[in-house]
């Protein structure tokens, strides 16, 4: 791709983004607010903050445009997952399907629902469009820019319209390097973040103004995000029966019940679409895969050694090339593994929790050491692989600086992590953040084992910006403290 054709790139994208975020103004406070990025349009979100979040908003499109210069000089990194979907477009264009394998080989069945609608659909209208596929990286940038500003959204509108908030958002971002390295990597992840934080603006505006029009475009949100990642499918089912009963309750337009049928008629569509095509009803195949390969393989592994979860699961861990394969080992799969965990269920209890500390601690090793082409995509990592000691004296040894950024990493991870348990206790009885505690925990329970910064990103914006609100509210606390203490000091003396 050469310098002119990057420019052209960039400024497309800059373009893009700032009118994306002018539609979201409009969208939240009418065309009088559409003045993006002078202090009269800004400031009727942000007051006294809107010059600090302009230069801050300009400071993330370098940070992403930084990400973009070294992926783009070092050639961009393709995961397995990035491949996949990279086959599930192509495949689109010549099946009308979205099987992630390439189309020489024996078909895994497998592959046939792996991956879910959206993120294929968008890859595949850049090639139909003939675009190199490098400004996918470009886009990403766009979606990632676009969900930053509406966590200042989420923080100045609904909690605290804190400089100082705002600081320790862009603070912690800095020290979340998976924000920026996933623009560059063919990934849905940021595209599930940025559906699930136009879902948590549509609540939230629907909760101030009681419109219907935000529950409809919440339900909407809700099935791009569950049609973006299988994880949020049954968020999107509460969306919906959510939004059924209000619209029942309030019985003012009968109509609109309709719209509280889009995340079941969606869920309907692909499960039919996935039975055709593998015999077996189901929305998405990677949950049973990764009952098999994370859930029930690494319990065991960790409680019963390799050798053993090796016997009992080996016979299972099967490529299926035909319908019936497929069924039958769908339904070995199910049966076995839910039967080991509801057996052993006490101890992986605690194993599950275990992965869900992670999922809010994990700095993030595996991200850095494949954006940087340290390590190949098929390590385990160390979460689960409990390396030795010699190995990782020699890891340290070898990157020690970016080990001593995965230090601050987990560091400020820990910050985060007290600042926005701190943030739900204080807003305990606030519905608002009642609702974003729910989709965050939703999420990390659901990835359980697999718990990683990668699996955290969706809903990293909401864990950061509530840290930053609760501690920039324990500063002020303590200012305030500090201030009546000095003025009884004076009077006490006069």
């Amino acid at each position: 791709m050469n310098n002119g054709l990057i420019g052209i790139g960039i400024a497309s994208v800059n373009y893009f983004t700032i009118s994306f975020i002018r539609a979201i103004i409009i969208f939240l406070y009418g065309t009088n607010a559409s003045y993006l990025f002078t202090l009269i349009g800004l400031s009727t979100i942000f007051h006294n903050n809107a010059l600090k979040i302009k230069g801050l908003l300009l400071f993330f499109v370098i940070v992403y445009h930084g990400f973009l210069f070294y992926s783009l000089k070092h050639e961009p990194v393709n995961l397995r997952d990035s491949i996949e979907y990279i086959n599930s477009a192509s495949n689109f264009s010549t099946e009308a399907n979205f099987y992630a394998g390439p189309q020489s080989t024996e078909r895994d069945f497998r592959l046939y629902s792996k991956r879910t609608p959206i993120y294929p659909l968008v890859l595949h209208g850049i090639y139909s469009l003939h675009l190199h596929r490098n400004f996918i990286y470009l886009l990403q940038i766009f979606i990632g820019l676009s969900s930053i500003f509406m966590a200042f959204i989420f923080m100045a509108r609904f909690f605290k319209n804190s400089g100082l908030a705002f600081l320790l958002l862009t603070i912690f971002l800095l020290f979340t390097p998976s924000q920026f390295i996933y623009s560059q990597f063919i990934m849905a992840d940021l595209w599930l973040q940025f559906f699930v934080m136009l879902c948590i603006l549509s609540y939230f505006q629907f909760h101030k103004t009681q419109q219907y029009g935000w529950l409809i475009s919440l339900l909407i949100f809700s099935t791009c995000a569950a049609l973006t990642k299988p994880v949020f499918l049954l968020a999107s089912f509460a969306i919906g029966l959510f939004c059924l009963l209000h619209f029942i309750k309030t019985k003012k337009y009968r109509w609109v019940i309709l719209f509280s049928l889009i995340p079941f008629l969606s869920w309907a569509l692909v499960c039919n679409k996935n039975k055709k095509l593998t015999g077996v009803l189901h929305y998405s195949s990677i949950g049973y895969i990764n009952l098999l390969h994370y859930n029930t393989n690494l319990y065991l592994q960790a409680s019963q050694g390799k050798e053993e979860a090796a016997k009992i699961l080996e016979p299972l861990m099967i490529v299926p090339h035909s319908k019936s394969e497929f069924k039958k080992n769908y339904d070995q799969v199910n049966e076995t593994c839910k039967q080991i965990i509801i057996s052993n269920g006490m101890g992986y209890t605690f194993f599950h929790l275990k992965g869900m500390v992670y999922f809010f601690l994990d700095p993030g090793r595996f991200d850095l050491y494949q954006f940087f082409k340290i390590e190949e995509d098929t390590s385990k990592g160390f979460l689960n692989q409990k390396p030795r000691r010699n190995e990782l004296i020699a890891q340290v040894k070898n990157h020690p600086f970016i080990w001593l950024y995965l230090g601050l990493i987990f560091c400020f991870n820990i910050l985060k992590t007290i600042g926005f348990l701190g943030f739900l206790w204080q807003y305990r009885n606030h519905n608002l953040a009642i609702v974003v505690s729910c989709v965050v925990f939703y999420i990390a329970f659901l990835t359980g084992p697999l718990g990683a910064s990668r699996f955290a990103l969706p809903v990293g914006l909401i864990v950061m910006g509530g840290a930053a609100i609760f501690y920039s509210d324990q500063y002020e606390r303590c200012i305030r403290k500090i201030s009546e203490f000095k003025s009884k000091r004076v009077t006490n003396q006069n």
